[in-house]
Order: C-alpha cells, then structure tokens, then sequence
C-alpha cells in the first residue's frame, strides 16, 4: 500500500513537472505576440475641407507622440516614439486644389523614431485626436486655416505668388549675406627693418641686419601667401631706405589687418643671444633692454625729429602715442606677439619668455595690431653665423607664419569660413595628386574622395578641394 502512494505520488510530481515544461514552452513560443514591437504607420490619408484639412495616419498599435508648428517657413512636425514606416505612405500628391501643403517630409532618429514634416504654405493650427481603428490606431490631425479650400479671385491667386516669390528672393538674399565676402584677404604687411643707408646691426664677419631680415622677411611673405585666405605685402621688397613713418603709411594703405616688423638684434655683449618680441608701450618701456632697442631702431628716425625721449616726456611723441595706442589694438598686438615669441622658442632660446614694450615709432599703427620680432643676435658671432643660413632663415619664417596663423584662425571671420568649407586648389602642370597631398599635409586618399577621383590622373588648371 505503502509503494502505491510513493509511486502515484511520482506520477502526480512528473505530470506537474510535464505540464509546467509545456506552460513554459508555450509562453517562449507566444513571447512577442505580448512583447511591445515597433509601430508601423500603415497608410497616410488627407481629407479636404473649407477652413480644414485632416490628415489620418492609421498605425498597427497604439504610440506616443507629439504635433507642433514652426514658423519661417511654416511647418507641421510630428514625432512618433518608436514607429517606422515604409516608404510608399509618403508619397504624396497635393492633388486638392488649393491645398497648404507644399510637401511631406519624414526622418529616423536612432533607428527607431519617426519625424514627418508638413511643408506649408500658410500658417496653420493643429489639433489632434487619437482614436481606435479596426485594425489597430489612427491618428486625426486637424489643420485648420480661413484660406484652406477657398477659392481664391484672380488677384488674390496673383498676390499669393507675388508674395511667395519675394520670399523666396528674401530667402535667397539672407543667404547671400551669411557668406563672407571673400573679396579682401586678410592682408599682412612685413616690413623688413633698415635699408639702403641704414645697414642696421653689423655683425664681427660683416654680416648686415638690412640683408638677413629681408630674406627672412621674403620666406615669410611666400609662407603667408600659400594659407587660403592670407596675403603678405612688404615695406620694400629690395635694398633701400625707407623711412620709418612711411613704412607705417603702407600698412595703413593697403588697410592691413597686421603689421609685422622684422629685425635682428644687436649688443656690446658679444654673449647675448636668443630671440625676442615686442609691441607699442602705452606707459613706455617695460624694461631698460627694452628701452635701449627701441632707441636703437628709432636711430634714423630720431635724427629728423631732433632730440626724442623715450621716457614719455617728449610733448610730441607722447601726443603720437596716446592718439595711436587704444587698448583694443594693444590687447590684440600682445595675443599676436605671445604666439610668435611660444613658436619662436621652439627653434631658439628666449631673451625674455614674456612680450615686451617700448615706444617703437614703427608700430604706432592706428588699428592694427603690430609687432617688432628680434630674431636673433647679429652680434653675437654663432647666431650671426645662423642668420646668414637660408635653412636657419626660413626656421624662423615658418616659426612667425605659425604664430600668425594662430592669430588669424581665432580673429577672422573669414578663417572660420574657409576652414568650414575647405579651400580651393589650382593644379599646376607637373604636379601630381601625391604631391599635392604631401604639401597640404592630408592624406592621398581623402584627397581623392572629396573631389570624387577614382585614379590618379589630374590636369594643369583643374580645380581641387584640399580636405581640412
């Protein structure tokens, strides 16, 4: 009696066991039937009447969503949470007469919710409705508008497309003027110190400042000119005098954006070396190495004034100075300096690691920030030794251009907009697309890509994209 219980009771275990295996199995096999599964809009339809317009989107289930307009131009948007949709339910035809939709527009965000765009033609409210359908929800948009289904006189028709075509001209206009002119580059002049007459420095092997400045000057000025957007000009081009105010005329002529003037220093010490940097003092010099150079630099232009104290007292030069040093200019001269002096003092010590300032008569510039860049002593025999090497003189072209292209990248407009858009290249006849990468510093096929080459062949005059 006893066996019988244990095995009906083993019986009445494994039936249970059985029945909770298929209880189990049953609800793996029917888990999405109540899983939740993406929404699908099933079909789109319109419906036209006078002062509204419906428009029914009918979905396999029930979804959250939002409608709401946007103005300029006027716009329906409604997001649907987790819906998709194929692609034939927007196709759609303004087949009603006069309706207010120009378009149907519609995106994916994050692969699962759905954005559609009504294009209006007017202005519109929105009310919406959520609704049971038979085969599963629709959704009821109600926009509503005096002018939707009227029909319009001969002149209203005519002033409607009046009005949508000076829009349209306004349109295009706003975005004519959101591009800037790229007529006028951003405009450098380089003036290379001394001249004909004036030698400048002299250094022990008979090496003259006026010729190294002007060859560094000269490396500096082709540096500029191949940045997309930069122009170089210079104070003089050759051997010859020019005075000091009139090097200040030039930069104020050609309206340049900055004025750079490029020197080698000098001193009795025959030990001193390294480079420096200085702009225009407002309270005169900040040093007494300072003082002295600019007293040196301002030597030729001293002697037509007369007597010049750079002290401040001098009644005339101090009138100059406050006329011509506003803080603006100064404040953008020191941002220009600091980044020439931090790139300089990758290829040569620093006399100083900071900006200096004195009364220099060559940067008293209305506007324009300006710099004086000491590249290197002339006196001192080893660095006059390097001044006189043209590897050494275009070390220190490209050391300014560096600094002056950090500049120009923060402070112009027109830098943002080239480096949004890329720049433009013309192919010379010779050159290749490796070499043009090369050049540019980007890759030989990214080159290819943006400007859509599949080989390697390009012809003189051809236009390319440099990628930035």
């Amino acid at each position: 009696m006893t066996m019988f219980i244990y095995k009906r009771k083993l019986a009445s275990t494994a039936h249970f066991f059985t029945t909770l295996s298929l209880v189990l199995l049953l609800l793996l096999l029917t888990a999405p039937a109540f899983a939740e599964e993406t929404a699908r809009i099933e079909s789109l339809k319109i419906k036209q009447n006078v002062g509204k317009l419906r428009i029914f989107f009918d979905l396999s289930q029930r979804v959250k969503y939002k409608a709401f307009v946007l103005k300029a131009p006027h716009r329906v948007v409604i997001d649907f949470n987790d819906t998709l949709a194929a692609k034939r339910v927007f196709k759609f035809t303004a087949n009603a007469k006069n309706s207010p939709i120009q378009s149907i527009r519609y995106s994916i965000k994050d692969g699962k919710h759905l954005r559609v765009v009504l294009d209006m033609d007017m202005a519109v409210g929105v009310m919406s409705h959520l609704k049971k359908a038979k085969m599963g929800t629709r959704i009821e948009l109600i926009l509503s508008n005096t002018n939707i289904g009227k029909k319009l006189t001969y002149a209203e028709k005519k002033k409607a497309a009046d009005k949508k075509k000076a829009n349209k001209k306004t349109t295009a206009k706003k975005a004519t003027k959101s591009v800037p002119k790229a007529a006028k580059p951003f405009t450098v002049v380089i003036d290379a110190g001394h001249g004909g007459k004036d030698p400048g420095a002299i250094g022990l092997n008979g090496i003259y400042e006026k010729n190294v400045v002007l060859q560094i000057a000269k490396k500096l000025k082709n540096k500029i000119n191949q940045q997309a957007g930069m122009k170089a000009l210079m104070t003089r081009e050759n051997d010859r005098f020019i005075p000091l105010k009139e090097r200040v005329k030039i930069a104020s002529r050609h309206k340049a954006d900055l004025f750079i003037s490029v020197h080698a220093n000098a001193n009795m010490r025959r030990s001193m070396t390294g480079s420096s940097v200085y702009i225009l003092s407002r309270r005169g010099a900040s040093s007494e190495a300072a003082r002295f150079i600019a007293a040196r630099e301002n030597a030729v232009h001293a002697k037509k004034l007369g007597s010049v104290n750079f002290s401040g007292r001098n009644k005339i030069l101090n009138s100059v100075l406050f006329d011509l040093t506003r803080t603006s200019t100064i404040n953008r001269s020191l941002a220009l300096a600091k980044n020439v002096l931090k790139e300089l003092g990758t290829i040569n010590n620093l006399q100083r690691g900071r900006v200096e300032s004195a009364a220099f008569v060559v940067l008293k510039s209305l506007d324009i920030p300006s710099m004086l860049v000491e590249t290197a002593y002339i006196s001192n025999p080893k660095e006059e030794i390097q001044l006189n090497q043209k590897e050494y003189q275009l070390k220190l072209a490209n050391a300014i251009f560096r600094g002056v292209n950090s500049y120009y990248k923060r402070h112009s407009p027109k830098a943002k907009y080239i480096a949004s858009t890329g720049k433009k290249y013309t192919v010379k006849a010779g050159e290749t697309l490796l070499g043009i990468a090369t050049r540019h510093k980007v890759s030989l096929s990214k080159l290819k890509q943006i400007n859509k080459i599949k080989g390697s062949n390009i012809r003189s005059g051809q236009k390319l994209k440099i990628p930035r």
